[in-house]
């Protein structure tokens, strides 16, 4: 859960005071309301125009602040005409440096994206589910020889740091030929350009707690026997139950086929064997007097 916060006295307050102990008494205030893990909180004044602060918060204590500076932003008035993603999926993030792998200010801002959306971390992608998709790149400018082995986040000053490039693009799909047959055997991906596009500066960051990441990162270790019961005890919980798009739970009820043979009928008297039969004898005593009948009136005519 995000919560995009635009009130600039609590920012500046996030900014200079030093005292964590004191900032987490600011922000023990949100977090006691509302339960959210990340907050982002823009603000504009004369010494930090087009500021974005991203606090993320682990056991309502602050783990770790970064600011980043809007430099560039498109607005979606440019890209009016172009095509647009399909809505309500989360769109997949390509960090295109190594920095954000080596540079430890970098894995700090790798870590704030990737929180942002429902993380999920895939290792193949299926190119024709793409089609209409949204793509986030994230990249950053011509970086310095000097980045390339760096180790230490302080080893550079901030504004030394390459600038961050984040573009929005839509997922084209079009047909392919590879080799002289002519066989399309992977379809050609075309990425077209979306709004929102924004480029962004490295500002002051506070770093996590040693002991505080180290309990967010941890994982409960669970035997994979414990996890195939836990699993077969939720299949057999929720069978047959499921919730569609408006969040109303839906069940489904499987009924035997029944054996029409034991089926109970009522006792009328109409179907009984023995009234069937009288019946039968009844509608040919019917038909006899029928024509009796009609051979009185001839005769009757004729004299």
């Amino acid at each position: 859960m995000i919560y995009i916060l635009s009130t600039g006295r609590l920012l500046i307050l996030l900014i200079f005071i030093k005292s964590s102990r004191i900032l987490n008494i600011i922000l023990g205030i949100w977090t006691s309301k509302n339960d959210a893990s990340l907050f982002v909180l823009p603000q504009t004044s004369k010494k930090r125009p087009n500021n974005l602060t991203f606090v993320r918060i682990y056991d309502r204590k602050v783990l770790d602040i970064l600011a980043l500076k809007k430099k560039a932003f498109s607005e979606s008035d440019h890209f009016l005409q172009g095509p647009k993603s399909t809505p309500g999926n989360p769109p997949p993030l390509h960090f295109a440096s190594e920095l954000f792998t080596t540079h430890p200010r970098y894995i700090q801002v790798k870590s704030m994206l990737i929180s942002s959306p429902a993380p999920h971390e895939g290792r193949g992608l299926n190119v024709k589910g793409l089609e209409g998709e949204c793509v986030i790149s994230v990249s950053v400018a011509p970086t310095p020889p000097s980045l390339n082995n760096a180790t230490d986040s302080t080893s550079n000053p901030p504004t030394a740091l390459p600038k961050i490039h984040i573009r929005t693009y839509v997922v084209r799909l079009s047909s392919s030929s590879s080799g002289s047959s002519g066989l399309s055997r992977s379809p050609r991906v075309d990425l077209i350009p979306m709004s929102p596009s924004i480029d962004l500066d490295l500002r002051c960051h506070m770093n996590p707690d040693p002991e505080l990441l180290k309990q967010a990162m941890k994982r409960p270790k669970v035997k994979e026997a414990d996890i195939e019961s836990g699993l077969e005890k939720k299949r057999k919980e929720k069978k047959d139950l499921e919730v569609d798009e408006m969040g109303d739970l839906r069940g489904r009820v499987h009924v035997v086929t029944p054996d029409l043979g034991k089926l109970l009928m009522g006792k009328m008297r109409g179907l009984k064997k023995g009234m069937l039969d009288e019946g039968d004898g009844d509608d040919d005593d019917d038909r006899d007097s029928g024509e009796e009948d009609r051979g009185t009136k001839k005769t009757r005519r004729l004299s």
